[in-house]
């Protein structure tokens, strides 16, 4: 189902996903795991253990079927606590690849 409200200003759709991701904060070097909960042509919704605050770039991972379909930039661009210990983070993704992430929409369905 696709995600929308009057006020939504996005350009694509949202698809509900369920699959592990990881995410490398600058000067880390370890990466931190993370669910991926929803995604679009351009962003991912995912939901963490932490806050990651908004205007971060971060690296970031995206698996599908234990492989890596998406490894690149993404920068936080909002973050908020859903319940005690877990955070939901909106990123926008930079350099996208379209072939990766439609291995993603054909697994998924469309938020509403």
């Amino acid at each position: 189902m696709v995600i929308g409200t009057e006020d939504d200003r996005r350009i694509f759709a949202r698809f509900a996903v369920d699959f592990p991701a990881e995410f490398t904060l600058p000067g880390e070097q370890k990466g931190s795991s993370a669910e991926c909960c929803d995604i679009s042509a351009a962003g991912v919704g995912l939901v963490v253990d932490y806050r990651i605050a908004p205007e971060m770039h971060l690296k970031l991972k995206l698996f599908v079927d234990k492989q890596s379909i998406y490894d690149g930039l993404a920068k936080v661009i909002w973050s908020k606590q859903v319940h005690e210990g877990k955070w939901r983070a909106g990123l926008e993704l930079a350099n996208i690849d379209f072939m990766g992430l439609s291995k993603i929409f054909s697994k998924s369905q469309p938020k509403t």
